[in-house]
């Protein structure tokens, strides 16, 4: 009974949003340079590059995303 109103839910939250027209491809190749950049933060040991890759996938996963949903 819960799984089906769950579902029933979301469906209706989905069909009542609009659609995010953004292409994922900027946020897909940020996300890669964030990781990258973290990767070799922790081959040479540099806690600043590691912190920067990290906020740069949290700002290509949540906050552009979100901005850029808000102001269209």
């Amino acid at each position: 009974m819960v799984p089906a109103a769950l579902f029933a839910t979301l469906d209706a939250i989905a069909q009542s949003t609009p659609a995010f027209e953004t292409s994922p491809w900027p946020f897909i190749a940020l996300f890669g340079a964030g990781f990258g950049i973290g990767v070799l933060g922790h081959l040479y040991g540099s806690r600043v590059l590691v912190a920067f890759g990290i906020a740069i996938v949290f700002c290509a996963t949540l906050i552009l995303p979100i901005a850029l949903s808000i102001s269209n």
